[in-house]
């Protein structure tokens, strides 16, 4: 066998080792990136949840600002009324 032969041979199996490297290395890439779509799944699913928890604390804030209204509006009267019997 030539020289020549012999070189392209050797640097045929180069290229194929290297072409393996990049497949395991792209394998390993791809495991990465499948446990990062995992992990950004639930924290969306987490950022749900919490939009939903404050949806539900600004309902009850309302609530309560209404509940609040209505009692300084009970209060008022009530001092009224016993304003008008003291008089």
């Amino acid at each position: 066998m030539s020289d020549a032969r012999r070189t392209l041979g050797k640097t045929a199996e180069a290229i194929l080792a290297k072409a393996e490297e990049c497949h395991e290395l792209a394998k390993v890439q791809h495991k990465y990136a499948d446990a990062q779509h995992q992990i950004a799944a639930r924290l969306d699913d987490s950022a749900k949840r919490q939009r939903l928890h404050a949806d539900a604390q600004n309902e009850s804030a309302y609530k309560l600002d209404t509940i609040g209204s209505t009692l300084i509006a009970d209060a008022v009267e009530v001092m009224g009324q016993t304003e008008r019997r003291l008089v």
